[in-house]
């Protein structure tokens, strides 16, 4: 039986070596077809995933209350009268009703946001005045107790298709004028894992 004859690895032809190589590799067409379909597959997934929209809501009830307050004219050393110390405040009262239009999951209330845009551009931001203080608020306002309700709870527990209505009150240091040049003002709740809900103040308010 003849021998085969051994090959001489220095004196492979290069047409020989760029055959191995094309012949090794996978051919390009299954590979595209797979590439797209791992796309598609990563794409729905991750639109099944998205943070959706769970939760909505509406100002059934909007009021202002400007307060402006000026120290006494205490007289001074000389017969001087200080100048008094002016300050205004604007309260800002709204009734909010907060739906879950989850079908089964529960929302939570996180917290409750305001945000003012000035007529400049420049915001202000605060946190609804707690409990307590809307309770002393309307007690010492006797004008405002038509507008008073229940406030919105924190970690209050929203069920998948239940609503919550309650009050929010903010404070924020301006005068009136300031108040009508605004460009815009906002209600924030955030929620637990959830995006937040932000509601715009009535046209007009």
């Amino acid at each position: 039986m003849a021998n085969k004859p051994e090959l001489d690895r220095a004196h492979v032809s290069m047409s020989e070596e760029m055959d191995s190589a094309r012949w090794s590799l996978p051919p390009i067409i299954p590979v595209l077809v797979a590439l797209v379909v791992i796309a598609v597959i990563v794409g729905s997934y991750a639109y099944r995933q998205r943070p959706g929209i769970i939760s909505t809501g509406t100002v059934d009830a909007f009021r202002t209350f400007p307060v402006h307050t000026e120290s006494a004219r205490m007289p001074q050393p000389g017969g001087m009268v200080a100048t008094p110390e002016v300050y205004d405040q604007m309260l800002v009262m709204a009734h909010v009703t907060i739906k879950n239009a989850s079908p089964k999951q529960t929302l939570y209330i996180k917290s409750v946001d305001a945000k003012l845009t000035n007529a400049d551009g420049t915001e202000m931001t605060t946190t609804q005045a707690a409990k307590s203080d809307q309770d002393q608020l309307f007690a010492y306002y006797k004008q405002l107790a038509d507008f008073q309700m229940q406030p919105i709870s924190l970690e209050t527990r929203i069920l998948p298709g239940q609503s919550v209505t309650g009050m929010t009150v903010f404070s924020f240091g301006i005068t009136t004028d300031a108040w009508k040049s605004r460009k815009d003002f906002t209600i924030s709740i955030s929620f637990y894992d959830q995006n937040p809900l932000v509601l715009h103040a009535p046209a007009g308010s």
